[in-house]
C-alpha cells in the first residue's frame, strides 16, 4: 500500500462513530488500526515515524482512553470480549503491552462467572486466554484456571472419542472442541499415536471443510479456524 492508500484509509476512519459499548464494533476499529499500521511500515526494523504513523498510534490512544473508562462498566462478558483490542490498542499506541493485572482483574472475573454458570462467557476463548497466560508463565492462572483447562480438555478428549454424530451440541460448539483439540498436545492422552488420532479427528468432520455453511459469524470463524487447522492433519 502506498502512503497515500493508507492516509486516505486512516482519514476515512471517525473513532466517534464507534460504538464503545459493542465489542464487535470495538475489535473491528482496532484491526483497522493495526493493518494501517502494517501498511505504514510500524513494525519494519528500520522504520522512521511519519505524519501518518503518529495519527495512527494517536487514534489507538484514544482507543484505550475511551476504554480505561468503559471496561469498568460493561458485563463481564463484553469486558473480556474487549480485552485482545484494548491490549492491541496499547501496544500500538505506547509501545508496550497493557497492564497485566488490569488485564487479568477483567479475565479472571470473566471466568469466575463463567465457572458460576454465566454462559455469556464463551469457554472456547477462555480456554485460549488461560493457555496463552500460561504458557507465558503467568502465575495468576496457575490455580483454578489451570485446572479447569486441564478438565476440559480431558473431557472434550474423552467426547471426541465417542463421536458427536448423535450429540446434542451445537455446530459452533463441536468445531470449537475439534479445534482445542488439533492445537493441543494429546500426547498424555494418545502418546506417539496424537498425530493419527487428529487425523481421525480430521476425517471424522470433514463435513466442516466440504460445503459447510454456518449460520452465524462465530461459527463461520470457526469454521474457518477449522479448516486452517485441520490442513496439516489430513495427510499423513
Amino acid at each position: 500500500m502506498s502512503n497515500l492508500s493508507t492516509d486516505m484509509r486512516l482519514h476515512s476512519l471517525d473513532i466517534e462513530s464507534v460504538d464503545f459499548t459493542d465489542p464487535v464494533e470495538i475489535r473491528g476499529f482496532v484491526s483497522h488500526l493495526c493493518h494501517l499500521a502494517d501498511d505504514a511500515g510500524v513494525s519494519a526494523p528500520d522504520f522512521m515515524p511519519t505524519r501518518e504513523s503518529s495519527e495512527i498510534r494517536s487514534l489507538a490512544g484514544k482507543v484505550v482512553n475511551k476504554l480505561d473508562k468503559q471496561l469498568p462498566q460493561m458485563t463481564v462478558a463484553e469486558a473480556f470480549n474487549t480485552l485482545s483490542a484494548y491490549d492491541f490498542a496499547h501496544r500500538l499506541a505506547y509501545r508496550t503491552p497493557a497492564d497485566r493485572k488490569f488485564i487479568n482483574k477483567i479475565a479472571l472475573r470473566a471466568f469466575d462467572a463463567m465457572i458460576h454458570g454465566d454462559k455469556t462467557v464463551d469457554e472456547y476463548e477462555m480456554y485460549r486466554h488461560i493457555r496463552r497466560c500460561v504458557a507465558q508463565h503467568d502465575k495468576d492462572y496457575f490455580d483454578k484456571p489451570l485446572k479447569w483447562t486441564c478438565i476440559s480438555l480431558e473431557y472434550w478428549y474423552k467426547e471426541a472419542s465417542r463421536a458427536y454424530e448423535h450429540s446434542a451440541l451445537t455446530d459452533y460448539d463441536i468445531i470449537n472442541r475439534v479445534n482445542i483439540l488439533l492445537e493441543s498436545d494429546l500426547y498424555a492422552y494418545e502418546g506417539h499415536n496424537q498425530h493419527q488420532f487428529k487425523h481421525h479427528l480430521v476425517e471424522q468432520h470433514r463435513h466442516y471443510l466440504d460445503k459447510y455453511v454456518a449460520t452465524d459469524r462465530k461459527t463461520h470463524s470457526a469454521a474457518e479456524r477449522f479448516r486452517d487447522a485441520s490442513g496439516r492433519h489430513i495427510l499423513l
